[in-house]
């Protein structure tokens, strides 16, 4: 047994300036708290230890030196059980400063205290015990108990599914065995974000925990229509002058993206059909991308193009809503930035057909995202317009009067869930702008893309038109609790309006407003703009500043290898599509990266495959250093 003793108590600084509790979270070894006995000790005692408890320490035993006061007896009550108080008798001072070894006062409370000393090693090795055996017993649980969401259970091996202890900033502490039957616990970077949403770093992760831990205390939860809470508001006015400076009016709160994508596609039908009387009984649809994903929700299944999402063995409701075009993308394709046009056509999906001159290649990333370019480039943006508006009049044509297009709803710059497809964000530019002539809302899904995921703080900025409606969701409370947001425009909350409450946004959640997932993305919105969190970006407002964390070089190596058929690089994301094998498909059911995936696993690093695609995400406060690493060992997995 090792025993790592600290000095001074849990907050104490250690010599960095941080505290103590904060330097030693990622091992998150078991702890012995020693009180104290003195007046006052019962307080310094359940402050330290409510003071490990955030920061998800687990307590072996609580032991102190009583000093007359019996303090351990009234914490021994006040836990209850839940931590093991022992109480150790006074040691006197020894008679006079000696060097000759241990004094008599010292051995006589050696030997007084060798029972309850003996009790405590018991302890510890008690807790470690059921520590390990809870952890060993959770895979077969899961497996037991649990439907994993987009997982093929009748895939998973039991040595593949992850036992994890605890988190620490970016890293799991995973549950490892190295074959031979011994286990221990082991960091692993998590490459997922947990799935999209965290935020920070293990620096600022206790800032987050302590924020949810006031909310909680102060409020739990308050029900939200007609009652004004500070979270709330404080939550709302970050988001209006953060993201939705410029162009939003108010904040709708829900708990999760398909939510607050549902809630802005009843926005725009609304303000659509209060723009245009007679619209009510005529079919209310949508222009929307092809590989668009917006939530699980049927209302979001529906206002995208057939995927393997909304299939008919998934959703045998769907009926796309729409009109789904196909759009430019672009890529980072041996060693090039290159933009192409994706002619596929399936269904309802249309294709803008065959369009010579429509490629493009750059040198960088900034260069795809120049607006200069944009501007010089007049034909390519002049044959998207023509293309576009050709599609819309093709579609409208066919529908007839019955129909009417309300509006565009795009993730943009990239399409997460759909294989981490990058947009030429010209080509969005356009395709919001020819909607919004025609008088349909835009709604910006930026649940995967906002917040800095893709570099700013939203995505729309690089597109250079603002939305009437947008949503926002993950990284929104840095990782830590649910909650989601849809921002719409002053227009739009008025078409709503009216003196009867049927006319009102008719759409509630037990959740929404929930104090402690505002109080938690305010303090997160805090986090990623404050200038001393390292690698954020500098501004408070949509500056349209990309953070740029992956080494160019790096992903043109990546980009040359001869199994990776494309890459996309931006803000937070790195994602290589690796080439199927001949006779293999590619696309979401590919098996293609699951040898990358394992081999990542293997080597420190959690990453889950899309199809055959292999990403890696990071915090928008990752340092570069990290992030190099991470790159570094993506190009050795494959």
């Amino acid at each position: 047994m090792a025993l790592l003793e600290t000095a001074g108590g849990p907050a104490s600084p250690s010599p960095s300036g941080r505290l103590q509790c904060d330097v030693w979270r990622p091992l998150r070894l078991p702890g012995v708290l020693v009180g104290d006995g003195r007046l006052g000790g019962i307080s310094t005692t359940i402050a330290a230890q409510e003071c490990l408890l955030l920061r998800g320490y687990d307590l072996a035993a609580i032991v102190l030196m009583d000093s007359g006061l019996a303090n351990w007896k009234y914490l021994r009550e006040h836990f209850g059980g839940r931590v093991p108080v022992i109480g150790l008798p006074p040691c006197s001072q020894p008679p006079e400063p000696s060097w000759d070894g241990i004094d008599e006062a010292l051995q006589e409370w050696l030997h007084k205290t060798r029972q309850p000393m003996s009790e405590l090693r018991g302890l510890l090795q008690q807790h470690h015990d059921n520590r390990v055996a809870r952890l060993l017993e959770l895979g077969p649980k899961a497996e037991a108990a649990i439907w994993w969401p987009t997982t093929q259970h009748g895939l998973v091996r039991s040595q593949d599914v992850q036992t994890i202890d605890a988190r620490s900033g970016e890293h799991f502490h995973v549950l490892s065995s190295d074959g031979s039957g011994a286990s221990s616990i082991e960091a692993r970077y998590d490459g997922c974000a947990s799935w999209w949403t965290q935020g920070v770093n293990k620096e600022l992760q206790p800032r987050l925990t302590q924020a949810l831990a006031y909310a909680a205390a102060r409020y739990g939860h308050v029900m939200h229509p007609e009652n004004a809470h500070e979270p709330a508001v404080a939550c709302a006015e970050a988001l209006l002058g953060g993201v939705g400076h410029g162009w939003a009016d108010r904040v709708f709160f829900s708990a999760d993206g398909s939510s607050a994508v549902e809630i802005a596609l009843k926005m725009a039908f609304r303000a659509y059909m209060h723009d245009n009387p007679g619209s009510e009984e005529c079919s209310l649809e949508v222009v929307g991308l092809t590989d668009g994903y917006h939530g699980d929700t049927l209302g979001c299944m529906d206002a995208v193009a057939p995927s393997v999402y909304n299939g008919p063995r998934q959703t045998p409701w769907y009926k796309g809503r729409g009109l789904f075009l196909c759009p430019a993308r672009a890529a980072l394709v041996r060693g090039k930035w290159r933009v192409n046009y994706d002619e596929h056509t399936s269904g309802e999906v249309h294709s803008l057909g065959e369009a010579p001159g429509l490629s493009r290649e750059f040198d960088s990333l900034e260069d795809l995202f120049d607006r200069k370019r944009w501007s010089d480039d007049g034909d390519l943006a002049t044959h998207y317009e023509h293309l576009i508006d050709g599609e819309l009049d093709r579609y409208e044509a066919e529908r007839g009067p019955g129909a009417r297009l309300t509006a565009c709803i795009v993730e943009p710059l990239v399409q997460g869930a759909n294989c981490m497809q990058m947009v030429d964000p010209l080509f969005q530019s356009v395709l919001a702008r020819r909607c919004r002539d025609r008088g349909m809302l835009l709604i910006f899904d930026e649940i995967f893309a906002g917040l800095w995921r893709l570099g700013t703080a939203a995505a729309w900025t690089r597109l250079g038109v603002m939305p009437d409606i947008s949503c926002y969701a993950k990284l929104l409370t840095g990782g830590m609790v649910p909650l989601a947001a849809t921002l719409a425009s002053k227009r739009v909350f008025e078409a709503f309006l009216g003196p009867n409450k049927i006319d009102a946004l008719l759409h509630g959640h037990s959740y929404s407003g929930y104090p402690i997932g505002c109080a938690v993305a305010v303090e997160a919105l805090k986090l990623y703009t404050d200038a001393e969190c390292r690698n954020s970006p500098a501004c408070s407002e949509p500056c349209g500043r990309l953070v740029e964390l992956w080494d160019e070089q790096l992903l043109k190596e990546l980009s040359m290898h001869e199994r990776v058929a494309r890459v996309v690089a931006l803000g937070t994301v790195v994602a290589a599509e690796i080439q199927p094998q001949a006779g293999q498909a590619a696309g979401y059911g590919s098996h293609e990266a699951k040898s990358v995936v394992m081999w990542l696993r293997r080597h420190g690093v959690y990453a889950r495959p899309l199809g055959n695609v292999v990403y890696l995400m990071v915090t928008p406060t990752t340092h570069p250093s990290q992030s190099r690493q991470l790159l570094e060992t993506l190009i050795r997995a494959i």
